[in-house]
């Protein structure tokens, strides 16, 4: 498992690799200092912690209850993605900015992010 301090310089590898084919993301990255990072970070740590809640959870709940609290769950994330991707107010259109700009060949910047290992 990845702590904080390697999941920082995976991060900026990836950062790295990704500025090659998204001409405009070093700018989101420049003002935002390591914002981006220490987000990241917080973000999978409380993930993790939800993760491990909602698994001791359903693990103690009745058998004829669980499907049902599963796809609640499922309805929650998916919600939440959604606000991850589709991000609203001046995120949203920088994102959508950058997003314009990018290059859409999907080989190419997974071969170059495999290169990373």
């Amino acid at each position: 498992m990845l702590d904080d301090d390697h999941l920082a310089v995976v991060l900026d590898q990836a950062q790295g690799v990704l500025d090659r084919f998204s001409p405009f993301l070093h700018l989101l990255d420049r003002l935002g200092g390591k914002t981006d990072e220490a987000i990241a970070n917080f973000s999978i740590d409380v993930a993790r912690q939800e993760a491990w809640h909602e698994a001791a959870r359903l693990a103690t709940e009745r058998p004829d209850l669980r499907a049902g609290s599963i796809q609640a769950l499922d309805r929650r994330v998916a919600l939440l993605a959604e606000r991850v991707i589709v991000p609203g107010g001046l995120a949203g259109i920088g994102i959508k900015l950058i997003a314009t700009t990018e290059r859409r060949d999907v080989a190419a910047v997974a071969a170059a992010i495999d290169g990373l290992g």
